[in-house]
């Protein structure tokens, strides 16, 4: 149970904002060309004042937008990096995830759904990752939430393959209209990581991003 440390992993750093490096230019230019229309001007028809002090002024505004921005940027990858060290806590406890799909653990696992009404009817089916059906049964049809142990054997009592799977609970109520059900799955967190501008959990080698988790549980505690 590691937290990722290669590159790839923690977050980048922030490069130097190249956009400050155009605008220095730029005005060391605009000063430039203004010095020496200054020098050349005619003295009986001096430059006016009014533009250049709005065009320094403007130069000023873009510098303090251009700076904001690389402190916003800079912000944002310092709590980055915060909440990676501090999903830390999760390392080796077991979490429940909203989602249908879930990497098989040695002890089986546990999967949840929940009703908003009471159905007539109510099936859970679980698939391997080529959608192939290995297990089937009735569960409970009460509303609310419930959690089914899958003990990771097809319906000939055989052991499945390691691997990811997916489920889905199918249901319908007393007017045989078909019920929208929401999916839990269960599964201990193995590691942490920083992928695509956000921090997953590694559970069992599936990356989960930290809004997906609905709660955590020490390891060896009951479901509730």
């Amino acid at each position: 149970m590691e937290v990722t440390n290669n590159p790839a992993a923690a977050p980048a750093p922030v490069e130097p904002d190249s956009a400050l490096t155009r605008l220095t230019e730029d005005f060391d230019t605009f000063l430039t060309i203004l010095t020496t229309q200054l020098q050349n001007q005619d003295p009986l028809s001096p430059l006016d004042t009014h533009e250049f002090t709005n065009q320094l002024v403007m130069f000023a505004g873009v510098e303090q937008q251009v700076n904001q921005s690389d402190l916003l940027e800079n912000l944002i990858a310092l709590q980055n990096a915060n909440q990676t060290v501090g999903a830390v806590s999760y390392l080796g406890n077991t979490v429940e995830t909203a989602g249908d799909d879930f990497m098989l653990e040695t002890d089986g696992n546990t999967l949840s759904y929940e009703l908003p009404a009471t159905a007539t009817t109510a099936v859970i089916q679980i698939f391997d990752e080529q959608n192939t059906l290995v297990y089937m049964e009735n569960v409970p049809t009460t509303s609310g939430k419930h959690s089914i142990q899958w003990d990771g054997k097809d319906l000939s009592g055989n052991p499945v393959q390691p691997g990811a799977y997916s489920f889905t609970v199918s249901a319908v109520d007393g007017n045989d209209a078909t019920m929208d059900i929401a999916h839990y799955s269960n599964g201990t967190v193995t590691g942490v990581a920083f992928a695509d501008g956000q921090t997953v959990l590694d559970i069992g080698g599936r990356q989960v991003p930290l809004d997906q988790i609905v709660s955590v549980r020490a390891a060896g505690s009951a479901t509730p």
